[in-house]
């Protein structure tokens, strides 16, 4: 029985069954040549964005202890270097740092995600690019973009708890850093 007709050009299902895969240890995730295949040529969808946000984001909040990454990480490539999802480009390079800081180059993570916000300015995007500036030793860099960021985005920083106390936590970060130097 087919249950996902691969003739069809969606990614969406497969990003569905990674989560799935993720989740539950006994679904095997699609074949690499599936998703590579998939990937390069769907056409945008929207769905398949969110579904790809839940499964990235559980990732790296720990709620998938089973998660494919080498097969995720083949989406998000792919879907970056497919034409039809440009419109989601500057998510799909923050998937791509997201995953990569498991890593730890994050020298290259800071670089996606530079280009990431150089597409979309994301106050999130930027909190997290300097995270990663600064366990990457890059702290002269870290410092400008969180001054920047002061100047720029202050009141939408100031709206938000959530935003509020990342931009708290890392400048408390920088200022030790800066006064054990």
């Amino acid at each position: 029985m087919t249950v996902i007709d691969d003739e069809k050009l969606s990614i969406s299902p497969y990003i569905r069954w990674l989560e799935f895969s993720c989740i539950l240890p006994s679904v095997q995730p699609p074949q690499d040549d599936v998703l590579r295949a998939q990937g390069s040529q769907a056409p945008h969808d929207y769905g398949a964005m969110f579904s790809l946000n839940n499964l990235v984001f559980g990732i790296v909040g720990g709620r998938c202890p089973n998660a494919p990454i080498e097969k995720v990480r083949l989406v998000v490539d792919e879907l970056a270097a497919n034409p039809n999802f440009s419109a989601s480009q500057a998510d799909l390079l923050f998937y791509q740092a997201l995953l990569l800081a498991s890593a730890e180059d994050f020298v290259a993570v800071a670089a996606l995600a530079t280009e990431s916000f150089r597409l979309r300015a994301d106050v999130r995007v930027a909190l997290y690019q300097i995270n990663w500036l600064i366990r990457g030793d890059q702290i002269a860099t870290a410092t400008s973009l969180l001054q920047s960021l002061d100047r720029t985005y202050s009141d939408e920083i100031a709206a938000s708890v959530e935003l509020s106390g990342r931009y708290q936590f890392l400048q408390n970060r920088l200022q030790t850093i800066s006064e054990s130097n």
